[in-house]
C-alpha cells in the first residue's frame, strides 16, 4: 500500500509537469470515494468544523473537476471548508489550483503537528472554497 502511494505520487509529478493526465488504479483495499473515513485516506468536508457531506479519497488528485462530495450534488472543486490527513505515514500537499500548482497547504500525517503544519484543518482560512487538487509525498 505505502509503495502504490509512493508510485501514485510520482506519476501525478509527472503528468503535473508534462500537463497530462495518468489514471494510476488503487489496491482493491482502498475504498475512495465510498463516505467512509478509514486509515490512509485525505478527508475534505463542504463546511468548516468537519461537518457537512465529505469526500475521502485514498490517492492524490490533479483535479477536483469532475468530483463531488459523497451523496450530494455539491462539486468538490473549490468548495472544500475543512480537511485532514488520516494516513499515519504520508504528508500531503493541497493546492489552491489543479495540477498541484502553488500555493498550497501541507498536510502531516495522522496526529502531528509542526509549527503552523497539522494533520487536520477545522478552517481553512484563505484557503477555504479554492481547493482544487492534492498531492501525496
Amino acid at each position: 500500500m505505502v509503495k502504490v502511494k509512493k508510485a501514485v505520487a510520482a506519476l501525478a509529478v509527472v503528468a503535473g509537469m508534462l500537463g497530462g493526465t495518468v489514471a494510476v488504479a488503487t489496491p482493491a483495499s482502498a475504498a475512495s470515494g465510498n463516505g467512509v473515513i478509514e486509515s490512509g485516506e485525505f478527508v475534505l468536508w463542504l463546511h468548516s468544523n468537519y461537518s457537512g457531506p465529505l469526500r475521502d479519497e485514498y490517492g492524490s488528485v490533479g483535479n477536483y473537476a469532475g468530483y463531488y462530495f459523497i451523496n450530494s450534488t455539491m462539486p468538490l472543486n473549490d468548495e472544500a471548508s475543512s480537511i485532514a490527513n488520516y494516513d499515519s505515514s504520508y504528508s500531503l500537499r493541497t493546492y489552491y489550483h489543479a495540477n498541484y500548482t502553488y500555493p498550497y497547504i501541507s498536510v502531516l500525517p495522522y496526529g502531528q503537528a509542526s509549527g503552523g503544519s497539522s494533520w487536520a484543518y477545522y478552517s481553512l482560512g484563505s484557503f477555504n472554497d479554492e481547493l482544487s487538487s492534492h498531492l501525496w509525498f
